[in-house]
């Protein structure tokens, strides 16, 4: 989930051996930031990303002054995301599919078909996770949608409650949660921000659309902060569109309806991309690299060294350059 130097690098060179006109090589929280404070009309303050995706979480506390992104913590779970949300939950299934009478005592890493058979029960999982973020009682009927592994099919019809299902997920949700916080106190020691100084909570990726993990971020981090409700726009591709949005100020395109606040302009390498209702404009800026330069092993948190400067892009993850300059080779000058 952390990108060193020569990772950026590598991205650097992958998007111009593919024929892009690479201008910099932007980071999710970053973008992230870079998009809602576009959608919302934000300015200066305190953010927290809380990136729950398919397979990592991250968390980045960052803070914008003049339009500078420093990022002051980071933490997170390389190996939890909504992914294990559907495995524990399919592990549920099929404890209730045998009590049903169907065979299913499962070596799902050392037998293909069991690790198939288990895997037709994370799909339904998947199914019902997403069907409870919009309701509170889904009814399941799945016929003959895979066979038990005395070769009957097996059918399920069931009823789950949005109650039942976080009460199978909730220690999953505890450890986002628990990495938040751990962020927070670094940010308190390194920056004095900690949660009361937060103003906005944003969330990204598509897991947090489940319910139990929003109302842990409202009640465990917005109820204390000065952001009482979670950012939660486009959580699919608020980075990809937060990435859109810079690579069209760096290319000096128009943003429609909605350009970012003179406040909250975008400081990169040497130059600095102001905006106004009408025009953008490039003006001459020294700042700190973009670029990360020390390497971080898996797991650790990258350094954050005091004596850079405020403009370093160094967060958890990067967007891939064909997303962040897609709109700007796209578009004619």
């Amino acid at each position: 989930a952390y990108f060193d130097a020569p990772q950026m690098e590598a991205t650097h060179r992958a998007g111009s051996l593919a024929g892009l006109d690479v201008l910099a090589v932007l980071q999710e929280p970053t973008a992230a930031a870079i998009y809602h404070a576009w959608q919302h009309q934000l300015s200066d303050g305190n953010y927290l990303i809380y990136d729950l995706g398919g397979g990592t979480f991250d968390v980045s506390i960052l803070r914008c002054l003049a339009g500078e992104y420093q990022v002051l913590a980071i933490d997170g779970d390389n190996f939890l995301g909504g992914d294990d949300f559907d495995r524990r939950y399919a592990e549920v299934l099929r404890k209730q599919l045998i009590e049903t009478g169907y065979r299913l005592d499962l070596d799902v890493a050392g037998d293909p078909e069991d690790a198939e058979r288990f895997q037709r029960l994370v799909h339904v999982a998947q199914e019902i996770k997403e069907m409870l973020s919009t309701k509170e009682v889904v009814a399941v009927s799945k016929s003959d949608f895979a066979e038990d592994q005395d070769g009957e099919l097996m059918s399920l019809d069931l009823e789950v409650g949005r109650e039942d299902y976080d009460s199978h997920v909730s220690d999953l949700v505890a450890t986002t949660i628990a990495c938040c916080q751990r962020a927070l106190e670094e940010s308190q020691k390194t920056a004095s921000v900690g949660v009361a100084e937060l103003d906005h909570v944003i969330l990204v990726g598509g897991s947090t659309r489940v319910p139990s993990v929003i109302e842990a971020v409202r009640v465990t981090l917005c109820a204390e902060s000065k952001s009482k409700e979670p950012l939660q726009d486009e959580v699919d591709t608020c980075v990809a569109l937060g990435a859109a949005i810079h690579a069209a100020q760096l290319g000096g395109l128009r943003l429609g309806l909605r350009t970012l606040p003179e406040s909250c302009c975008l400081h990169l390498s040497s130059r600095r991309v102001t905006s106004s209702p009408s025009t953008l404009s490039w003006s001459p800026l020294t700042t700190a690299p973009a670029f990360a330069s020390a390497p971080a092993t898996r797991g650790s948190k990258p350094p954050l060294p005091k004596d850079e400067g405020v403009s370093l892009f160094r967060c958890p993850r990067t967007v891939s350059t064909q997303s962040l300059l897609s709109l700007h080779r796209a578009t004619p000058p």
